[in-house]
């Protein structure tokens, strides 16, 4: 595909070179003219002829059926945000704690409960539940993959509600603030 493509470049740059030296040669300029339409109308051909072999080829199926799941990964969020948290995979004893609860009982209070200064499971679950119901629709936002993000200005906390995990998301402050929030997909 490769050479294809560099000599495709190839043939383009000394098509457009020979056409401005006879462009500059009026003798030549009139025959010139045929052969550019000649030459465009091959190009059109291949071009067509190049996006239908693709289409057609085990590259171009693989790649249709991504396009197709990246489309409906993007159109998800919306629907699993929607969804009651029963449909999580969480075992049932995990299920009945709060979001609070499941995030400081996982990995967060371990990695990032310093940043906040707190010294308990039990605080951190607090400061999670208080940001998750203070975030207003500016500071909420879906994911990919079904999970939920909220900010928290005053504290500069980012809280990511995932249910596809163990310990249902995470949360930190991180060095870019909202800028971090607002760039998460």
């Amino acid at each position: 595909m490769r050479k294809f493509l560099f000599i495709l470049s190839a043939a383009l740059l000394l098509g457009v070179g020979s056409f401005g030296y006879m462009h500059r040669n009026e003798v030549s300029y009139t025959s010139a003219n045929a052969v550019v339409a000649r030459g465009t109308t091959w190009f059109q051909k291949q071009s067509i002829a190049l996006s239908a072999a693709f289409r057609n080829s085990a590259l171009g199926v693989s790649y249709q059926k991504r396009m197709r799941e990246l489309r409906e990964l993007c159109q998800q969020p919306q629907a699993a945000a929607n969804q009651p948290a029963a449909r999580s995979t969480a075992p049932p004893a995990i299920q009945t704690r709060s979001v609070g609860q499941r995030i400081a009982n996982g990995h967060a209070f371990a990695k990032h409960a310093a940043q906040f200064g707190f010294s308990s499971r039990d605080q951190l679950a607090a400061h999670i539940e208080q940001v998750v119901r203070s975030a207003g629709p500016s500071n909420t936002r879906s994911l990919l993959r079904g999970r939920t993000a909220y900010w928290d200005g005053k504290s500069g906390t980012v809280v990511i509600v995932d249910p596809n995990t163990a310990d249902g998301g995470t949360a930190f402050k991180p060095d870019r603030g909202r800028r971090y929030f607002e760039a998460l997909r």
